[in-house]
């Protein structure tokens, strides 16, 4: 996938890491790298990689379950590995995050870091609840525990991103679960795209006896097919870091275009702040052929 957007040069543009945009009118700065260590994590020895995603990567796409649920598995996978990296550099953020401060407001915050930390702790083991029941399905190769929804599209890929959101509302803003309620166990769910002979798809993945993500994914299939084509383009900048896009469709966005899109990606928090998706817009690269249901 990253490969089918790069130049010339083999690169692609992406707006991680997150950084402020010093020298332009975007909010964020646009970065270029080179396909091949885009989205890269340490996640997986090569022959673990190789043999756990061979049926996706050796394989031409062809929307099935099993290849659906590794593109579910790679993006909790990377979630975890998010997570994990942000516990292991906390020590450190309590030593110096503080420094030099008055003691109340070193009080103060180490209060916000101490709640902080019970959210990303309750966090990591939700996924690591997730990947556990997905490592049992994964070694069974029996998927029938989940749902499954592909859309399949016209047109230049353009955008590829993998990741799994925590849907705490609708689009249209029913409440389905509550987050920072710690004794409730934390539903996902895991989106992706890849791309047939025929063209890219957007796929979507989740328990089959979760609400959250069901109910959220109700919304997403009642659109028609011009507002999700919308929606999808402007859904991975929301809640995605680990997108990557082609520098040919960003340029031809336009600046107006491009400052909307670069505003969708600077929503630290779209589950407690709902981003203000347009779906009137013109930014998708792609058109709706047909969905299908797993």
């Amino acid at each position: 996938m990253l490969r089918a957007i790069s130049d010339d040069d083999n690169h692609v543009l992406t707006f991680y890491p997150l950084e402020p945009d010093p020298n332009g009118p975007l909010c964020l700065k646009v970065h270029r790298r080179g396909w091949r260590e885009a989205s890269t994590f340490d996640a997986f020895c090569d022959r673990h990689d190789a043999a756990t995603f061979a049926p996706l990567e050796a394989r031409s796409f062809s929307g099935s379950k099993n290849q659906i649920f590794l593109i579910a598995y790679r993006a909790i996978c990377w979630e975890l590995y998010q997570k994990t990296s942000v516990l292991k550099s906390k020590s450190t953020i309590h030593r110096l995050l503080d420094r030099g401060m008055p003691e109340d407001l070193q009080r103060e915050v180490q209060a916000t870091l101490r709640v902080q930390d019970a959210g990303f702790d309750k966090g990591l083991k939700d996924l690591m609840r997730v990947k556990g029941g997905m490592d049992k399905s994964l070694l069974l190769e029996d998927y029938s525990p989940y749902e499954t929804y592909e859309i399949q599209l016209d047109g230049p890929l353009s955008i590829a991103a993998t990741g799994a959101i925590t849907p705490n509302q609708s689009i249209h803003g029913v409440v389905l679960q509550t987050l920072h309620d710690m004794e409730a166990q934390t539903q996902w769910l895991s989106f992706g795209v890849d791309l047939r002979d025929a063209g890219p798809s957007a796929v979507f993945f989740w328990p089959s006896n979760e609400c959250a993500p069901k109910q959220y994914m109700e919304e997403v299939k009642a659109f028609g097919d011009r507002e999700l084509a919308e929606f999808l383009a402007q859904f991975f900048f929301v809640h995605c870091e680990n997108t990557y896009f082609a520098s040919s469709w960003w340029e031809a966005l336009g600046e107006l275009q491009q400052k909307f899109m670069a505003e969708l990606m600077a929503n630290s928090n779209p589950y407690y702040f709902p981003p203000n998706y347009d779906l009137d817009r013109t930014i998708a690269p792609w058109r709706i052929v047909s969905r299908h249901t797993g």
